[in-house]
């Protein structure tokens, strides 16, 4: 579990927000880049607490037959469950590491599921997809890729394009945190069960993660729809962008989304408990 108390105690004594420092690459390339990326996500996956909470907003923006993009996939463990939970719907996983992407293949092969497909394009332009033919945009911890603010407007710029007319877009990130001491506690906790190159790049990320104030100004430009901003209350550990809901949620999906959640261990009902609560809205 995170060290909330020296975490807190560290952001509140650093005054001045640093400047982002770009990953590298955008792209994920190597396969031994990949698999460490893989195991990272081995310890949570459809069992972690921020899962479980994408997943209920989620009930509330997916419709049947929807086509959904998930922007930056990833390798996949929230794709799988939503594949599951809406069979109705098309599911694009939109990246541009094709090893990656071949891991996303080979998975949805293992699962029997045949709404997934992957799409091997740059999320600023994506120009094998239709204007407006996009129920929703989900991102989760990819938009901090973006090398600039220039490339992250264009990417929402071109969301912005794909939606149908009542299309929405849920998106969640980390957040710039101002003091290094954080970002230095925060790779230890993750270290307890990740392997070395998923700790480089989880530091990666957090030097490359946008001040929320950015993300949100460029979203408000660029989406023209309206959306609800949330971030972490206290420090900007992460942040949520979404839409209104879109559907009531199904009745089944209720009734599963419960059953996993009375199936958390309590430290994931705890950390669950935290991410409902401890959260502030940006006007």
């Amino acid at each position: 579990m995170i060290p909330l108390l020296p975490v807190l105690w560290s952001e509140k004594r650093t005054t001045a927000r640093p400047l982002r420092v770009p990953e590298p690459r955008e792209t994920m390339d190597g396969e031994a880049q990949v698999a460490a990326y893989l195991k990272g996500y081995e310890w949570g996956g459809s069992t972690s607490a921020m899962t479980q909470h994408h997943l209920e907003r989620l009930s509330a923006l997916i419709r049947p037959n929807d086509t959904v993009v998930d922007l930056g996939c990833g390798p996949g463990p929230l794709l799988w469950e939503l594949a599951r939970l809406y069979p109705s719907a098309r599911f694009l996983a939109v990246d541009r590491s094709a090893p990656l992407l071949d891991q996303i293949k080979k998975k949805a092969r293992e699962l029997h599921l045949k709404n997934v497909h992957t799409v091997e394009e740059d999320p600023r332009e994506m120009p094998g997809l239709r204007a407006g033919s996009v129920g929703l945009v989900l991102s989760t911890q990819a938009l901090h890729h973006a090398a600039s603010e220039a490339d992250l407007r264009r990417v929402f710029c071109r969301i912005n394009d794909l939606l149908a007319p009542e299309g929405g877009v849920y998106f969640f990130d980390f957040g710039l945190l101002k003091s290094a001491v954080t970002r230095r506690l925060l790779v230890q906790d993750l270290a307890r069960w990740a392997p070395p190159l998923t700790l480089r790049d989880y530091a990666l990320s957090l030097d490359a993660a946008f001040p929320i104030s950015t993300v949100v100004s460029l979203a408000r430009e660029e989406i023209h729809r309206p959306f609800e901003a949330v971030a972490s209350a206290f420090v900007d550990f992460f942040y949520f962008l979404s839409t209104p809901p879109r559907a009531a949620p199904d009745a089944a999906v209720v009734a599963r989304l419960r059953q996993k959640e009375r199936a958390l261990p309590w430290r994931l009902r705890w950390e669950l408990a935290l991410i409902r609560r401890l959260r502030r809205h940006i006007p």
